[in-house]
């Protein structure tokens, strides 16, 4: 049922998170040594309970400091 219901959210909290997670995809993107076809996708799902907000590059990819950062707060 795509009218599941409804939620508030911080406009530009929530504008700021989708601006920064498609730019950082278009940073990774961006390596002038990359020798593949750059794509990025950003997909949204709601299931039952959560919208889900999904993007997907063929960027560089993170390193293991990143990975071991990703859910830190921002300072």
């Amino acid at each position: 049922d795509r009218t599941s219901g409804e939620f508030e959210v911080d406009r530009e909290l929530f504008h700021s998170i989708l601006v920064n997670l498609l730019e950082n995809a278009m940073e990774a993107c961006l390596d002038p040594n990359l020798d593949r076809c750059h794509r990025i996708s950003f997909n949204v799902f709601q299931t039952s309970k959560q919208v889900k907000f999904e993007v997907i590059d063929t960027g560089t990819g993170m390193d293991d400091r990143q990975k071991k950062n990703i859910f830190k707060t921002f300072t």
